[in-house]
């Protein structure tokens, strides 16, 4: 097993733990919050695009609510996407930002 994973393990067993503690009012948000980046850390996995961002449409990026009029269109962002980094350093979308036709 890989360090990395290990690593990253260990990070969700705290993270689980956490949670507990939170669901039992014995742990803040704020410490739930600070796990999470950790883990995302590890795992070599970030947030992209910002809320009220206005961008170019790209259907591998993001998931639209509506639909698009026309040829290319500017899009605002509604929620943040989440992006892997691979060895190489080129990226995956490992979950499509909401984005919705610019008004």
């Amino acid at each position: 097993m890989s360090n990395q994973l290990v690593g990253i393990q260990n990070y969700v067993g705290a993270l689980l733990l956490e949670w507990e503690a939170f669901k039992a009012g014995e742990a803040s948000a704020a410490a739930i919050e600070q796990l999470i980046e950790r883990v995302a850390a590890k795992a070599e996995v970030a947030m992209f695009a910002t809320e009220g961002e206005q961008v170019q449409f790209k259907p591998l990026e993001h998931f639209l609510i509506g639909e698009l009029s026309g040829g290319v269109a500017q899009v605002t962002v509604v929620r943040s996407g989440a992006q892997a980094t691979r060895p190489d350093g080129s990226t995956r979308v490992v979950s499509r930002a909401l984005v919705a036709v610019k008004t």
